[in-house]
């Protein structure tokens, strides 16, 4: 397999010498990040419907085992061969599929209210507490995030996502029950994170405090509590309001094994809705008040915490969800961005206009995308040891002292 090598404009900034320029990862390389106490799954995946290749999933939690997938359950969704394709995995230039190219029905006016400006789109995902960088254990830590983050900013247009599971996991963050967790996200900077089953580690009560001490939206589309949405299910995020064409629809998601993963009292009277039908449902909402008030969205990212376990029901699967969103025609010629979370997996998969990203876990990497109206640009994580050199961020490190 053929190396290639591709430098993130947006975070030039940060690659003070060659030994942290960022490479493409492959999915048969993400392996590597694995840490050595954490039991695999192997999810069979079809390239292109020629053939499988395969990736290492992560189990949950370091106490949760996992058993091997089947090509039927991973390559296959409600009978349907998935026509997954691994992002990394293809030459240079094949990394936009026919499908994912601009067609001559778009009209001028679509043209015109598309924002040609490359933005760039960083990542977490099951970071369990690991605020403080751990040289040894390859944790990245909150202050070089933060770093990472304001360097991205200063080159261009930056978005900051977290797929759930932040606030529960070390003692640094669980004797606060995540609100030093919370401050610490606050000063990053974060756009937007979705709910995990963990941040119900700590009681309803206390999830809803952690809520309202965030200064961003934490969402989720299917957590209902007596017929009603516990959190907003999106938002939409507009960094430049005097241009059209640039703003980002935000759907959260949370797996239904929460009902069974974190204590039965912290989640009395809360039940969890399909995933898949409830982020349908939001973008179909969203599509009709779009059309209603004259305007287009081009960008969608999906928050969810779903995952990719082989245990997990099929229509539970963050895949599942990306596979079905490929074939939803109102999200057409859009870009989708699934970020995901849950099994602990370095992965990114590509489905004609939708891509899917987990970035593993603990903050062993960051996750990046990089994108203008038209196409996804470039995906992958950045590692621990690609970040070696950057100084930590003072700010957020006094906050960690």
């Amino acid at each position: 397999m053929r190396k290639q090598t591709f430098l993130i404009p947006t975070l030039s900034a940060l690659l003070f010498s060659t030994a942290i320029l960022p490479n493409k990862i492959y999915a048969d390389e993400a392996n590597m990040n694995s840490r050595a106490d954490e039991q695999a799954d192997s999810i069979q995946v079809s390239k292109s419907g020629q053939g499988e290749a395969s990736q290492n999933a992560s189990s949950e939690t370091p106490e949760t085992s996992s058993t091997s997938a089947t090509s039927d359950e991973a390559g296959q969704t409600n009978n349907q061969q998935a026509k997954w394709i691994l992002v990394n995995n293809q030459s240079e230039e094949n990394t936009t599929p026919e499908n994912q190219e601009k067609t001559s029905t778009e009209t001028p006016q679509d043209s015109a209210s598309k924002s040609n400006q490359d933005i760039t789109i960083l990542h977490t995902n099951d970071v369990h507490g690991r605020m403080v960088e751990d040289d040894k254990n390859g944790v990245i830590g909150d202050a070089k995030l933060a770093s990472v983050v304001e360097a991205s900013r200063q080159q261009g247009q930056t978005l900051v996502f977290d797929a759930g599971d932040s606030f529960q996991g070390l003692p640094i963050s669980n004797s606060s029950q995540g609100e030093d967790m919370a401050d610490v996200m606050n000063s990053i900077g974060y756009d937007a994170m979705t709910v995990g089953n963990h941040e119900f580690d700590f009681g309803l009560y206390q999830l809803k405090r952690l809520k309202e001490k965030l200064q961003f939206p934490i969402l989720s589309s299917n957590i209902y509590v007596n017929g009603t949405r516990l959190f907003e299910p999106s938002t939409i995020i507009d960094k430049t309001s005097d241009q059209d064409g640039d703003e980002f629809v935000v759907i959260g998601v949370t797996t239904p094994e929460t009902a069974t993963k974190t204590h039965p009292d912290n989640i009395k009277g809360v039940t969890f809705a399909n995933p898949i039908t409830e982020v349908n449902n939001v973008i179909a909402q969203t599509e009709a008040n779009a059309k209603a008030q004259g305007k287009t969205y081009h960008n969608y990212v999906i928050l969810s915490h779903l995952g990719v376990d082989a245990t997990t029901k099929t229509e539970w699967r963050g895949d599942s969800l990306a596979q079905a969103l490929a074939q939803n025609e109102l999200l057409k010629d859009k870009n989708v961005i699934v970020i995901d979370g849950h099994s602990h997996t370095v992965l990114e998969l590509k489905d004609g206009n939708v891509t899917y990203n987990q970035t593993g876990s603990y903050l062993h990497n960051i996750g990046y995308i990089t994108l203008n109206s038209d196409q996804i640009l470039a995906a992958g994580d950045l590692s621990a040891d690609q970040l070696q050199n950057v100084t930590p961020d003072p700010a957020v490190a006094g906050l960690l002292q």
